[in-house]
């Protein structure tokens, strides 16, 4: 018999919850079958719901034109299919093989598709060789053509718009804008480098446009952040360096910086330096970034650099930083089997003690090495969250704002598959459905 370990009971399945785009599909096909009851059940109303499943969009914009290009697409294969059920009509040897019959149906794809792009919709042009295919596919069990092929263009223009009115509705809702929510990337992306679940960032991007109010926090450079977010509606600052910078990616500001004092700038690389430890120093100059190494590069440091200086954001500086410079970082690396043992020689050096904030992270795209960071010692992810809500209170002149904060539940969780399960937290936390 098996026995089950207490890492066998932590293992938990996280559902997303049901978003408003699942609901509106469902809700649009049901009102297809509607339709068809009301038209006496004439027509296909399976190509109506088709289309209402393909063309229910994740985001609302520019309706108007959305719809025009799809109702374009659809007419076009439309016509393309009554091409060719007349040229079937009209050439009786032309059907004598299937698989001539078969050549020229594909062909009519091929012409379904480049007719939208001459006509600039090609978002939509896939659309055209579904109505084509919808024609012609039942060929030759075809009485009247014009008939048919009406009948299914109509089919699909039902399901068009229907989907795009439903898309375009939105359910009254109970907003709470005094909440803001802090959310940490490393809940919602699997490292630095990966890119969002797409499933994420419509949720997010989705909220964003709602007016809630979501800070990301993230251990990283402010370039890890624009990197991983470049298609995210971001409208709030970001907590960057593990709390010692707060950024706006939108006006590419710096609103806080906390500055490691010069005299224990120069102190640290002077200690490090009599280690023969190579330092990595990150300093802020103008909004910008500045990345500076002190001391011949270390075989982690020059693998590091080799994967990071093409990589755009990121601005590696010969020489040194200037007075003027706000060095707001320290870091060192080392193979990960001798990091905590530098760990501890950082925290127990009696030079430094402390004087700073001292971390050690494992380095993502780099196996085998670690960083020791050296941060202001007042630095925190907690102190930047609070002064960020105080430049918010400082806007606002109604109620103050209130903090919440977006952990993954307890379990096995794996921010690759149940990233949505916090992002549905905000939803449900920011707004909820008045029914009264």
């Amino acid at each position: 018999m098996e026995v089950k370990t207490p890492e066998h009971f932590k293992k938990h399945i996280y559902l997303p919850h049901i978003g408003q785009r699942l609901i509106k599909t469902a809700v649009a096909v049901f009102i297809c079958l509607l339709i068809y009851v009301l038209r006496s059940y004439h027509g296909l109303v399976l190509h109506s719901s088709i289309a209402a499943i393909i063309c229910m969009q994740p985001y609302v914009e520019d309706s108007k034109r959305i719809a025009r290009n799809r109702i374009i697409s659809t007419v076009m294969g439309g016509i393309w299919g009554l091409l060719f059920l007349l040229l079937m009509e009209a050439v009786p040897g032309i059907s004598s093989h299937m698989v001539l019959v078969y050549f020229i149906m594909s062909l009519g794809v091929l012409l379904s598709l480049y007719s939208c792009v001459v006509l600039k919709v090609s978002a939509s042009a896939a659309l055209a060789a579904i109505v084509y295919l919808c024609v012609i596919i039942t060929y030759p069990v075809i009485d009247d053509p014009l008939r048919y092929a009406f009948d299914r263009t109509l089919d699909t223009i039902i399901g068009v718009v229907v989907a795009l009115v439903v898309n375009m509705i939105h359910l009254p809702v109970k907003k709470h804008p005094e909440k803001v929510f802090f959310l940490h990337l490393k809940d919602i992306a699997v490292d630095r480098y990966a890119i969002l679940p797409s499933r994420v960032l419509i949720e997010l991007n989705r909220l964003y446009d709602a007016g809630a109010k979501i800070c990301l926090e993230t251990r990283w450079a402010p370039a890890f952040m624009i990197s991983q977010m470049s298609a995210a509606r971001i409208n709030m600052p970001v907590i960057v360096m593990d709390g010692a910078a707060l950024y706006d990616m939108r006006e590419n500001i710096y609103y806080e910086l906390m500055k490691i004092p010069e005299e224990d700038v120069r102190l640290l690389r002077t200690v490090l330096r009599k280690l023969e430890i190579c330092v990595c120093i990150f300093a802020v100059r103008s909004n910008t970034m500045l990345i500076f190494h002190d001391g011949p590069m270390s075989e982690g440091e020059q693998r590091h650099y080799e994967i990071m200086h093409k990589a755009p954001y990121r601005n590696y500086m010969d020489g040194m930083y200037e007075d003027d410079d706000q060095v707001i970082a320290l870091r060192f690396l080392v193979k990960s089997e001798e990091g905590d043992a530098a760990f501890e020689m950082a925290c127990s050096l009696p030079e430094i003690r402390g004087r700073f904030r001292i971390e050690k992270y494992r380095m993502a795209k780099e196996d085998g090495w670690t960083g020791i960071y050296f941060y202001r010692a007042d630095t925190s992810v907690e102190h930047m969250e609070q002064k960020l809500i105080e430049r918010i209170n400082a806007k606002n002149t109604g109620t103050p704002v209130v903090p919440v904060h977006l952990v993954p539940p307890s379990g096995a969780y794996d921010p690759e598959h149940d990233a949505a399960v916090l992002i549905g937290k905000i939803s449900s936390e920011y707004m909820n459905v008045k029914f009264f």
